[in-house]
């Protein structure tokens, strides 16, 4: 039902940067087709929401599912070139030209579905303005702001795409923990 994802809608991005040496940003997208798996936290004024995520991300489609603990699909999104659809755990469909419009219209906030595609693998979105663009010495991605949102990264050891996600703008945040990552050679 769209009210159990009322609670995914508080979703929101990116954490408060501290600063560091600005390098140009890095505005190559990502091409390589991804698959990952973990869980996702939002939250914003007084609600909270967690789920297991499923993200499987390529050219042509993007699809991601929204999990119990015990593995029950909640919701699911389906994005391609004819729209987007959110499909509920009733099975009941949404549909909309963008998941931006989507969530605004169903959610009374915005997911910011096109950005993400690139924020979640630490590629910052080719043509948007970027600012506050931090790197560690290794040269990952460790925070930007960028369309409103500030983004900061984690990573686990010598890993080149983040094992943790933070996107805030406002009071909404977005936490993901991603546990496991599948990159195909694009």
């Amino acid at each position: 039902m769209i009210i159990g994802l009322q609670r995914f809608a508080v979703i929101g991005l990116i954490c408060w940067l501290s600063a560091c040496a600005v390098r140009p940003p890095v505005t190559t997208p990502w091409a390589s087709p991804f698959d990952l798996m973990g869980r996702v936290l939002v939250s914003g004024g007084e609600r909270a929401f967690s789920a297991q995520l499923r993200w499987e991300h390529n050219a042509m489609e993007s699809r991601l599912w929204l999990m119990s603990p015990l593995g029950q699909t909640l919701a699911q999104l389906q994005v391609d070139a004819q729209g987007v659809i959110l499909r509920n755990a009733q099975q009941q469909d949404y549909r909309a030209t963008s998941v931006e419009s989507l969530t605004e219209q169903a959610l009374g906030w915005i997911l910011p579905w096109t950005y993400l595609q690139y924020w979640v693998t630490a590629a910052v979105v080719p043509n948007l303005p970027t600012t506050a663009l931090i790197h560690d010495p290794q040269g990952r991605l460790l925070g930007l702001e960028q369309g409103g949102w500030r983004i900061a990264y984690d990573y686990s050891g010598q890993d080149i795409l983040p094992r943790r996600l933070e996107l805030r703008r406002g009071t909404q945040l977005i936490r993901f923990m991603v546990d496991t990552w599948q990159v195909e050679a694009g």
